[in-house]
């Protein structure tokens, strides 16, 4: 795809499909083009702890810090890393 007549600067390019969406910043030139070829894969989660957390997205088990690395779907996820034990709860994007 071309898109003509972009103004120079910094723009965002988001690819979409059933599968997700993949998000890129690229930064146009005055009479430069832009190669911002993306793919939509599923990626790796890893969250790294001193203790066991409970990992959670949509408020379902998706693994442990304990686990490894989690397969997830392309585009933007929000987990909650939980331990009941210590009382701790944390969501982050």
């Amino acid at each position: 795809m071309t898109i003509d007549n972009l103004t120079e600067g910094t723009h965002t390019v988001v690819v979409r499909n059933e599968s997700g969406s993949v998000r890129r910043i690229v930064r146009v030139r005055a009479d430069e083009a832009v190669d911002a070829a993306l793919q939509i894969r599923p990626g790796w989660l890893a969250v790294f702890a001193p203790v066991k957390l409970a990992i959670l997205e949509n408020g379902r088990s998706i693994g442990s810090t304990e686990g490894g690395r989690i397969l997830s779907s392309p585009g933007p996820h929000t987990i909650e890393v939980v331990s009941q034990a210590m009382g701790f709860r944390e969501t982050r994007r």
